[in-house]
């Protein structure tokens, strides 16, 4: 199944980040928290269609949320709310789910498991959401003037005070 990738807006958020690019830090905003849930089927709206899609020079994976669970267990999520207070749009760029990484206390490194993401319906009217479990290639996530945008991503296991970075930016900080 082939679309385009439309990535979700919505609102929150307060660390410092700075983009690789030619940005002002001060206009743009992040907070990492981890998020609880009971499974990964609960999450709002989550499908449990697995596809692959393709766009431009990038393609993932979708595992249905059941398959996923089987396969993860019970994995820690991390949202991720990036804001654009600036008046032009931001783009924050994930090169594979092996750019974004957890950064853990004892200095080691992880990255993510999956990446839960929002797209227009191939049905029709409407949005799915589901988890992308393999990205490869370059998505570019564009986050437009005084809007912002929730990444969910999973990791094995989530502390707070661990940090998160992706797509270019500083780490963030997670709090709970």
């Amino acid at each position: 199944m082939q679309r385009n990738l439309m990535v979700t807006v919505s609102l929150t958020c307060f660390f410092l980040m700075s983009f690789g690019q030619a940005q002002d830090a001060k206009q743009v905003v992040a907070k990492a928290q981890i998020w609880p849930y009971v499974s990964i089927c609960k999450f709002p709206d989550t499908n449990n269609w697995p596809s692959s899609i393709t766009f431009n020079d990038a393609s993932m994976t979708v595992t249905g949320c059941s398959d996923l669970e089987k396969k993860l267990g019970h994995p820690s999520a991390v949202r991720v709310t990036v804001i654009n207070l600036g008046d032009s749009d931001v783009v924050v760029p994930i090169k594979g789910l092996g750019s974004v990484l957890l950064n853990k206390k004892d200095g080691k490194k992880q990255a993510a498991l999956g990446w839960r993401y929002r797209d227009r319906s191939p049905m029709g009217s409407g949005y799915t959401t589901a988890f992308a479990s393999n990205l490869e290639g370059q998505v570019d996530v564009t986050i437009a003037p005084e809007n912002s945008c929730d990444f969910v991503f999973l990791f094995p296991k989530v502390e707070v005070g661990e940090s998160i970075s992706f797509g270019g930016t500083k780490s963030v900080k997670i709090t709970d």
